[in-house]
């Protein structure tokens, strides 16, 4: 939870019962966005592999890194309000191993960035819908009928 000196500044600019009352409101919402965070983190960390960044005292995001079994690797950033506030959690770089093209991954970036997304666990599911879809039926737009072969998994010779 941020520390409340942006909030006390911002009421001093209102009445003497008004200041005191929008610095409790306001700090009651930081602490319930920090126990809903929480919540989403737990199930996000329950159905990807993830790697949690930690909660920066004054900051305005959260790194949070997830890996899908297709060879992708997000990194989300969860702003403040997450997940208060429809767009306050979006992808931030996308990474694929084994063979993946850096411009389909932006396709799927692109894709999957035209919605607003308040939960990670919701741009998670939307992103491995996205890569479903694009290894069956092809990417959106001009390129209608290229679809995206999966990498294939190294596999090291046996020894004779």
């Amino acid at each position: 939870i941020r520390q409340p000196a942006d909030l006390v500044a911002l009421a001093a600019n209102l009445a003497p019962v008004d200041d005191l009352r929008f610095v409790v409101r306001e700090t009651q919402a930081r602490i319930r966005a920090a126990a809903l965070r929480a919540e989403e983190l737990a199930v996000l960390r329950g159905s990807y592999l993830t790697r949690i960044g930690p909660a920066p005292r004054d900051a305005e995001e959260q790194e949070v890194v997830c890996s899908l079994s297709q060879g992708i690797t997000a990194v989300l950033r969860l702003c403040g309000d997450c997940p208060l506030t429809e767009g306050s959690c979006y992808i931030g770089d996308i990474v694929g191993v084994g063979g993946w093209k850096q411009s389909d991954l932006d396709g799927v970036k692109k894709a999957v960035s035209r919605n607003a997304f308040a939960s990670p666990v919701a741009l998670m599911d939307s992103l491995k819908q996205e890569i479903q879809r694009v290894t069956t039926h092809g990417m959106r737009g001009e390129e209608e009928d290229k679809t995206i072969e999966l990498p294939k998994t190294p596999v090291l010779p046996t020894r004779r």
